[in-house]
């Protein structure tokens, strides 16, 4: 799995109902090559049903920003939402600004996308912790 497959699968996790047309202009591919490699994600066993119900749909880590105040916060948020390895994208109260959530498994594409992250003027510091597990208190153990 490359990082094509890696936008691919960001990009139906979001909304599985994405035509492969509109995911090749994302990822810059032909329709056809966008077909090809979402069946082999679901032959090879990484996406497990057509719901795009994938290994990487769980939540990973999560991302605290404190903004700097120099751009307004639509203006952060929209290149932050132009990040597909970012899953949700929050508003807060407190002593940070926005949450991040991330459901990558893979370390490294985490720390490369924090690295965007960090360069996106007007963000003053981020905090990152990775989940370790989920805890679901509505089942018996």
């Amino acid at each position: 799995m490359d990082d094509i497959d890696r936008q691919i699968l960001a990009i139906l996790i979001k909304d599985s109902r994405t035509k492969n047309t509109i995911i090749a202009q994302k990822v810059g591919l032909s329709e056809g090559s966008v077909r090809e490699r979402i069946q082999k994600l679901v032959s090879s066993g990484i996406v497990t049903k057509y719901t795009i119900d994938t290994k990487y749909n769980a939540p990973a880590a999560f991302t605290l920003i404190k903004l700097d105040n120099t751009r307004s916060l639509s203006q952060i948020n929209s290149e932050l939402k132009s990040i597909n390895e970012i899953g949700s994208l929050y508003s807060i109260t407190g002593e940070f600004d926005l949450l991040l959530i991330f459901s990558i498994d893979d370390k490294i594409l985490l720390f490369k996308t924090l690295e965007k992250i960090r360069q996106i003027p007007g963000i003053a510091s981020i905090v990152t912790s990775s989940i370790l597990a989920t805890i679901d208190n509505n089942k018996d153990d």
